[in-house]
């Protein structure tokens, strides 16, 4: 379960594309060892949020600090690169697997990393017992798999970076209630085995519900309602006019 401590700190968070903004002061908190999840429908700007803490859009104002023994990391402004090394590491929309590449050979993408070099044996061992049918398709080309499989991928593959927070971008899209139910499992034991923080984006309300320890609601780039799982799901607004289900 969740800690009281704050592994992520986001303080009036702007950005846009151009000159159309798009986050208008995002604030939120992140805790240790907890599935944060970030709703609402598409175009509100939950994946624009994501890509300022991967260093994909740099932020025109605000903080967005890491944790990191007692020291805070500011990520607005870094580069990509830099925040991976920071301990972020992020699962995009769509997946972005490279798919003429065998399964392994993605999974070995995930740890560029410098720590996460000298791990990789012991990274690669962990990904085939947490996500069996890709050590069971460990030669097959990535592009060639079911899409269930290919988040599962993009899962593992950012997981070899050994991040101390873990982002996600929209995890159920176009992928059937089946492999949903099985997919948010696996990230409810990223949590509850590992021990790792996420950051999740979803549109799903029922399914976020039921592994989040706390979540927020954006709207036209702004935070409306923050909340625990239970709390949100009771709200009539949100679950009327702002989300699948």
């Amino acid at each position: 379960m969740a800690s009281n401590q704050s592994v992520l700190s986001i303080e009036n968070l702007q950005a846009g594309y151009g000159g159309v903004r798009v986050l208008h002061g995002v604030s939120m908190t992140v805790k240790e060892r907890s599935v944060t999840v970030l709703l609402g429908t598409n175009g509100n700007g939950k994946s624009t949020l994501l890509k300022c803490l991967a260093g994909l859009v740099t932020p025109d104002a605000g903080s967005a600090k890491l944790s990191d023994d007692g020291a805070g990391v500011e990520l607005a402004g870094m580069h990509p690169y830099e925040i991976v090394e920071a301990g972020v590491s992020l699962v995009p929309d769509g997946r972005r697997l490279f798919p003429l590449l065998t399964v392994e050979e993605n999974l070995l993408m995930g740890a560029f990393k410098k720590s996460a070099r000298k791990r990789h044996k012991e990274n690669l061992k962990s990904m085939g017992e947490l996500f069996p049918v890709l050590r069971e398709r460990k030669g097959q080309l990535a592009g060639t798999l079911s899409g269930g499989e290919q988040q599962m991928l993009a899962i593992a593959r950012a997981l070899m970076s050994n991040p101390k927070l873990l982002l996600i971008d929209e995890p159920s899209l176009g992928l059937a209630p089946i492999v949903i139910t099985k997919l948010m499992s696996t990230i409810k034991e990223l949590r509850d085995k590992y021990g790792l923080t996420i950051l999740m984006t979803e549109q799903n309300l029922p399914q976020a519900a039921k592994i989040a320890d706390w979540g927020y609601i954006m709207v036209h780039g702004k935070i409306v309602f923050a909340g625990d799982a239970q709390q949100i799901h009771d709200n009539e607004l949100v679950r009327r006019y702002y989300l699948v289900g």
